[in-house]
């Protein structure tokens, strides 16, 4: 009589040992996902921010040469202020420039971390020129000497 054998197939599983190199090549790659998306939103955070710096800096130095301009000869400029002689004023009140003329004000703000100082700049065979120095504050508050903006406006004639 014949003999039947049975054929028994063993199905293939994978090891723990396999199971452990797949998890541990899947969170490697999660791990480098995460760093590369954290980083790409910390540059893209950095980018915005300078434009928005460029832009408020922009607005400031079109407004202040223009507003030089209108209302012409300069009777005093100190760090925190500038008066004209027909009683105009362009002053710094906390992180902003307040632009006073015939009483009205109007006011912009400077980018967060930022800092501004009015100077006075005469050459002798050119009219006085306003010079406002625009300085970027580091974390601990100091200023950073090799980050600044300067805008130069003048009273007679189109801004320097």
């Amino acid at each position: 009589m014949p003999t039947l054998k049975l054929k028994t197939y063993r199905k293939r599983t994978y090891t723990l040992i396999e199971m452990m190199a797949v998890i541990v090549l899947v969170g490697f790659l999660m791990n480098m996902a995460l760093l590369f998306y954290y980083k790409s939103r910390k540059i893209n955070s950095q980018y915005t921010e300078k434009a928005v710096q460029i832009k408020s800096v922009s607005i400031v130095s079109k407004y202040l040469r223009g507003f030089v301009h209108n209302n012409g000869e300069i009777f005093m400029v100190k760090p925190d202020k500038v008066v004209f002689k027909n009683g105009s004023v362009i002053a710094m009140a906390d992180n902003r420039l307040v632009f006073t003329a015939n009483n009205v004000n109007r006011s912009l703000t400077l980018p967060k971390g930022f800092v501004a100082a009015f100077a006075l700049e005469k050459n002798p065979e050119e009219p006085p020129c306003i010079i406002l120095d625009i300085v970027m504050l580091n974390s601990k508050d100091q200023l950073q000497l090799n980050k600044f903006t300067r805008i130069a406006a003048s009273a007679e004639g189109e801004a320097q």
